[in-house]
This record gives C-alpha cells, sequence and structure tokens, in this order.
C-alpha cells in the first residue's frame, strides 16, 4: 500500500519503525514523487510505503502481485479490452525486479499488478537508486489518483492552502 503524505517526519518513520514494526528499505530518489520511503515486514521487498507530495494525503495505489508473469500479461490484456485506465505501462523499478503496470480502480486509487519480485533475507541492504524506474512506468494516466486529495486549511500545518 503506498499513502500520499504532505511530507516524510522523523515521527512518521518512527511510527512505521517503531509501532508497526517494520524496517526501511529502500529511500526513493527524488523526482514525481518528491522522495519517499518503502518499508518492508517480511521477505517482500515492498510492504508499505509513503510518498512525499507537498499539500497533499491520501491513498496511491495499492500492489497486488501474481506468482506467474504470464498472469501479468493477461491482465493487461483484460483491462485494455475493457477499456479500463492504465495509469503507467508495463516496468520494473530500480529497487526490486517486479516487473508491473497500474491502473485506475473503480474506487479511484490506482492498483500496480505485476510478478517476478524478489524475495529477502536478513543481509539485504538498503538504498537510494538513482532513478525510481529501471525501464518503463510511463505515466499515462490523468494525473494523481482522485484519491490523493488537497489538505484542507484546517490540515494544512500554516492553517491555509
Amino acid at each position: 500500500m503506498v499513502f500520499a503524505v504532505p511530507e516524510i517526519t522523523s515521527k512518521l518513520e518512527k511510527f512505521v519503525t517503531d509501532v508497526l514494526g517494520m524496517e526501511l528499505f529502500v529511500t526513493t530518489p527524488h523526482g514525481r514523487f518528491s522522495g519517499g520511503q518503502i518499508y518492508r515486514c517480511n521477505p517482500r521487498t515492498r510492504c508499505l510505503a509513503y510518498i512525499a507530495v507537498p499539500g497533499h494525503k491520501g491513498v496511491h495505489h495499492l500492489e497486488i502481485e501474481s506468482t506467474h508473469m504470464d498472469d501479468v500479461g493477461r491482465a493487461r490484456d483484460l483491462v485494455q479490452e475493457r477499456e479500463l485506465p492504465i495509469t503507467a505501462t508495463l516496468g520494473r523499478h530500480m529497487s526490486d525486479t517486479l516487473i508491473s503496470f497500474y491502473m485506475r480502480s473503480p474506487t479511484g486509487f490506482d492498483i500496480e499488478f505485476g510478478a517476478g519480485s524478489q524475495l529477502l533475507d536478513d543481509t539485504f541492504v538498503r538504498t537510494t537508486p538513482s532513478a525510481l524506474e529501471a525501464w518503463g512506468h510511463k505515466f499515462v494516466g490523468d494525473g494523481w489518483p482522485p484519491t490523493v486529495r488537497p489538505l484542507t486549511p484546517e490540515q494544512h500545518p500554516t492553517g491555509k492552502e
């Protein structure tokens, strides 16, 4: 699950590590998402992530992983046949081996569907890749999912938007 937050703070980090018991896997490079943090709580590379989207908050996307790459191709074909909105093309993140694409769910947040992710043991090395994507994942959607919303004046740290 990936959440958009106005900023990534030490308080948020402490909540994820001390309360939820997760560990930092990757700090993403600055760019479209203004940097982010990916956490893991099991051998999967990504269990929970936060991306900094100044002035906004909400659910960005949920990842579903299959065990077979053919499932990804079939799912992509079905999405295209049914004319559902694809928001990012087939691609692979720099931080792991998962190959995936993104689509917009009926609820409004994006769904990343992929296969081929590596499993890690406790000897992994935390990284900050030089880019978010190894290849692909070209954003072709209509911007942020509608579930990523601007902060209201009451939620904004300065009291105004």
